[in-house]
């Protein structure tokens, strides 16, 4: 009687804990790696505020010069394909 009570239940994986999903599992991953990479910069002495403000210049180098570049171009594509779809 015993083993068939355990051979359901081995058979019957519901009460398994669920995998961590694939985006869950890389954010962790990443954030993990970049918390190891900001410890391994403090520990070798280097100024992390300066890093911040490498950082927030860069932000605003890309959004001043990369991203209208990259929103033009999905807009002409966009201006394409409804011009086109208006020609019939």
């Amino acid at each position: 009687m015993d083993d068939v009570i355990m051979n359901d239940l081995e058979q019957d994986q519901s009460y398994a804990p669920h995998p961590i999903s694939k985006k869950a599992n890389k954010l962790l991953f990443y954030s993990v790696l970049g918390f190891v990479f900001l410890f391994v910069l403090v520990m070798t002495g280097v100024n992390t505020g300066s890093l911040g403000l490498f950082v927030i210049h860069l932000i605003e180098w890309i959004t001043l010069y990369i991203l209208p570049w990259i929103f033009l171009y999905y807009f002409i594509q966009f201006v394409r394909a409804f011009v086109k779809g208006k020609q019939g």
